[in-house]
């Protein structure tokens, strides 16, 4: 049954001769479509396109820029007689106004040919197959709104283009560009199927488009519609998610009359879309909805100034606060949209966030604030903070799994706010709460911040000595350059801790300690651990001192249940030479399977004993090292590339 499709379009028309048939499609149709199309199910043709527009007189478009950056993508063959072309609707843009482009593949040869498309969407804020590159009327690169994203591919196909025919893909150009600047932009358009280098002209698509500043009366009506001309995706959830993000492209000031229009009608969009705006102008606006009568509307523009303030390293991550950006883009926000006469309004801020018991956020909110812009006298206040954290009831979640790697939100944010004060020099030392300044000085210690441990030795050994959780453990993750006896006996102490968290911290920092029976100490807390947390940390430190026999033979008894069986293969794989690297595993083994595996480690171990003893490593060329250590259970990738075993 021939199909018309235009990947970008509304709608699917299925060809019945005299009766045509129109269907609305949804993401989801539009991938099965393509993958029929793709594979051969459903013949397939591409309808005429009909975008051509004429072009505005404006003066000359800019050529890219010399200094846009060659593909670094692997070396492919183009597809004889591929062409690209980029299309829009139209010329001439508002700033802050979607701009769709067709990405057109045409096939000018005698014979077809095909490329990947598809696996590049899911988590993602845009289609990752595609890198759109572009600069602005004075020859600027335009920005990427999304430097930094994480991937979780997708279904994936091959897409037929027969000889004389051509396929269209649609992208929305703001999804790849950060446009707030007015007059001519260039674009240059690749798709990772079909980059070569270098990159012949056939294969590179380019556009010139002209933007500008929306007037008021432009600006208003843009706004208003835009929940009207937003195509419901996916979910609820999602749908939303997707006209969030169409405010945060507007960009341009010139949209902040609408946006408050919007705010004051009781849309909280409104407010999204004066955060997405990177100017002080916007700044001014955010500082001023901090006082907004709606407590809802309030917090919010607080939480979008965070991401303005200076911070002094891509650290602060502050996984716990809602609309965050990522550190990269945090830079540039701040960059271009913060002043430094914001500064004292935004700490009287943080203030007032703290005076609200019943709002946590309020807390973790102004610990942000205060670590990018608090003073040493600041510092007094966050110390104590630290200090009140120290010593409240601990919640048992967070002394056993699956959280013992967790801290509580307010705790962790006021860590962060001590790291981000010390980095600019404001971290103030008092004397007036030495256990938690002490604290403090561990926990810097353990994030590798380049300080010596700025701790008297008598100071030291009280933090040794405490019993409280989070010092105990922070002793145990920051082993002191010259090791002390001290620090040996609470490693020793720790390993039989029944406080998972200790345990794990304990196991950790065993590397440095010097106990006679250490390895027998890790046999048996391997036999007996139930916990896969602990199992990880003693797989990684027995591999980094070195194997032992009797940690060997302690690693086989876990071979019997998944799926502690992975990471007992990483413990055992050790014995190997050369040394193996990263690899693959699976979960799915059976019982029986897992039984095998662990009675072929057992008459290895037992052949190779008195070699293995000696201290001795087995070569994976050895007539005794075969598949059935691993069954389908794991594999390791050489360094020359290759899969073992085999």
């Amino acid at each position: 049954m021939p199909v018309t499709w235009y990947c970008h379009s509304k709608f699917v028309v299925f060809d019945l001769g005299r009766h045509p048939v129109k269907i609305i499609i949804t993401p989801t149709l539009r991938l099965i479509v393509l993958a029929l199309c793709s594979f051969g199910f459903v013949g397939c043709s591409q309808g005429e396109d009909r975008l051509e527009v004429a072009a505005p007189v404006y003066e000359e478009p800019p050529k890219l820029h010399a200094t846009l950056e060659e593909a670094s993508d692997r070396l492919r063959i183009p597809p004889a007689g591929a062409r690209i072309e980029i299309r829009a609707q139209q010329r001439e843009f508002l700033i802050g106004e979607e701009v769709i482009l067709d990405y057109v593949v045409h096939n000018d040869s005698a014979s077809g040919f095909s490329f990947e498309y598809g696996g590049d969407y899911r988590g993602t804020p845009r289609a990752t197959s595609f890198e759109v590159r572009g600069v602005d009327a004075s020859g600027k690169r335009v920005l990427d709104p999304h430097p930094i994203m994480m991937g979780f591919g997708g279904f994936a196909g091959r897409m037929e283009v027969p000889a004389g025919e051509s396929r269209a893909f649609t992208i929305n150009l703001l999804d790849y560009q950060l446009i707030d600047s007015t007059g001519w932009h260039a674009f240059e358009v690749t798709h990772r199927s079909l980059r070569t280098i270098p990159q012949p002209k056939n294969l590179t698509g380019t556009i010139e488009l002209y933007f500008k500043h929306p007037d008021p009366e432009e600006a208003e009506a843009l706004v208003r519609a835009l929940p009207k001309t937003l195509r419901p995706t996916g979910s609820v959830e999602q749908s939303a998610r997707n006209l969030r993000k169409r405010y945060l492209q507007l960009r341009s000031p010139a949209y902040i009359p609408a946006l408050m229009k919007a705010v004051e009608s009781g849309r909280a969009n409104g407010l999204h879309g004066i955060g997405g705006i990177e100017t002080p102008e916007a700044t001014r606006v955010l500082i001023k909805l901090t006082r907004d009568p709606n407590p809802i509307f309030a917090r919010l523009a607080r939480k979008l100034l965070l991401n303005r303030i200076p911070l002094p390293s891509d650290d602060h991550k502050a996984r716990w606060t809602e609309n965050l950006l990522l550190p990269m883009e945090r830079k540039r926000m701040a960059a271009r949209s913060w002043l430094p006469e914001f500064t004292a309004e935004l700490r009287a801020i943080a203030y007032e966030a703290l005076k609200n018991a019943d709002e946590p956020e309020g807390e973790i909110d102004a610990a942000f604030i205060f670590g990018g812009l608090g003073d040493k006298q600041d510092s007094r206040f966050v110390i104590d903070q630290v200090a009140r954290w120290l010593h409240r009831p601990i919640q048992q979640e967070y002394q056993s799994s699956p959280k013992i790697l967790d801290w509580p939100p307010e705790m962790e944010a006021w860590l962060l706010c001590t790291k981000s004060l010390f980095e600019r020099g404001q971290l103030a030392r008092i004397d007036v709460q030495p256990e938690a300044y002490g604290f403090i000085q561990l926990h810097l210690f353990r994030t590798r911040t380049k300080i010596r441990l700025d701790l008297p030795r008598n100071q030291h050994l009280r933090l040794m000595g405490s019993d409280n959780l989070w010092i105990k453990e922070a002793v145990l993750h920051s082993p002191p350059e010259d090791i002390l006896p001290e620090f040996d006996t609470v490693v020793a102490a720790g390993l039989s801790d029944p406080r998972r968290r200790i345990q794990f911290a304990a196991i950790g920092a065993a590397e440095f300690a010097k106990i006679p029976d250490i390895k027998a100490q890790l046999s048996e807390i391997i036999e007996t651990a139930e916990d896969r947390w602990i199992l990880r940390s003693l797989s990684n430190t027995t591999r980094r001192i070195g194997f032992d026999f009797n940690i060997l033979q302690a690693w086989t008894t876990q071979l019997d249940e998944s799926p502690f069986h992975l990471i007992a293969l990483d413990g055992l794989q050790q014995v190997f030479e050369p040394t193996l690297g990263g690899g693959g595993g699976r979960t799915d083994s059976s019982p029986e399977e897992l039984n095998a595996i662990q009675a072929a480690w057992v008459e290895l171990l037992a052949a190779k004993e008195s070699e293995l003893q000696a201290g001795k490593s087995i070569s994976r060329s050895d007539p005794l090292v075969t598949k059935a250590l691993f069954g389908r259970a794991r594999s390791w990738r050489l360094a020359d590339g290759s899969t073992w075993p085999e």
